[in-house]
């Protein structure tokens, strides 16, 4: 179309031309604010927050974030301004922008705005919007090493996941699963109890189910143990952060190998399947 090079270019000229991104979520909450029935303290502290320099920065790296997911999927930028003034989306940002205001964690502000840019694109009804408002506030809560965590057992565990699987289905594919989830641990030199500890929050989050395997030993000391499995919602996050593009090829290939002892196994070829745990080598 003549004279509109870029989408997303197009709707910014047109409904957001304001000098910051923290100037036009202002605006947005004077807007909406009656609209949402927010408490009005809420509102006067976000508003406060945002005039500052260094909070107009995080608003407008969260809305840096948004803008990339929006321009990664381009086919449905027509789409932004009827959706964009929604209540419940605006509901949604306002969590993002109040987290953002609170944490110094730059990455965590972009994945902020990922979320809010996934569930935009994603046809985001009520239900999908508290979902992404639920993520936000969960993400604002998880430290880096939680991310790590769940990270690795997203990249070896994500094709195991779908509607209506159950543990004792997956089989040897879950035991192979385990074993790699194990490896990319050690690797990153995460110790046993701290692996337990990210996982017992995780778990509290929705993001993984709890799976007992008995008591374990690490060095001199017990450690009551478990393996665990991704859920969907743990899936689902990581899908909209995205994972390392190193970490899900070494998952792929550990895959492979899984699948092939399994047909070996089958074959006769070989007569046990590796143990779901190994003792750690001290």
């Amino acid at each position: 179309m003549p004279g509109i090079d870029d989408p997303i270019d197009a709707v910014k000229k047109q409904y957001l031309e304001r000098p910051t991104g923290a100037d036009v979520l202002m605006d947005v909450v004077t807007d909406v604010v009656a609209q949402l029935c927010l408490p009005v303290g809420m509102v006067k502290v976000l508003m406060n927050f945002v005039s500052k320099r260094e909070a107009e920065s995080k608003v407008e790296l969260m809305l840096q974030a948004f803008e990339e997911c929006l321009r990664d999927q381009g086919r449905r930028i027509e789409k932004f301004p009827n959706e964009m003034f929604s209540p419940e989306f605006i509901e949604t940002m306002l969590v993002a922008a109040e987290k953002a205001l609170r944490t110094a964690n730059l990455e965590k502000i972009k994945r902020f705005g990922r979320v809010l840019g996934h569930e935009w694109i994603s046809d985001g009804n009520a239900r999908s919007y508290e979902d992404a408002a639920d993520f936000i506030r969960i993400l604002s809560e998880l430290g880096e090493a939680d991310i790590e965590v769940l990270s690795v057992i997203h990249a070896f565990q994500t094709d195991l996941v779908s509607d209506g699987a159950s543990l004792s289905g997956l089989g040897l594919l879950y035991d192979g699963a385990m074993v790699g989830v194990r490896g990319g641990i050690a690797e990153r030199g995460i110790e046993s109890e701290e692996f337990f500890s990210r996982c017992s929050r995780l778990h509290g989050y929705g993001l993984l189910h709890r799976v007992r395997r008995g008591t374990f030993y690490d060095q001199s000391y017990e450690v009551e143990g478990f393996d665990v499995l991704l859920t969907r919602n743990g899936k689902k996050l990581m899908e909209i952060l995205g994972n390392s593009p190193e970490l899900m090829a070494e998952a792929a290939e550990h895959h492979k190998k899984v699948q092939l002892d399994i047909e070996r196994l089958n074959a006769g070829e070989i007569d046990s399947f590796p143990q779901p745990y190994r003792a750690r080598q001290t």
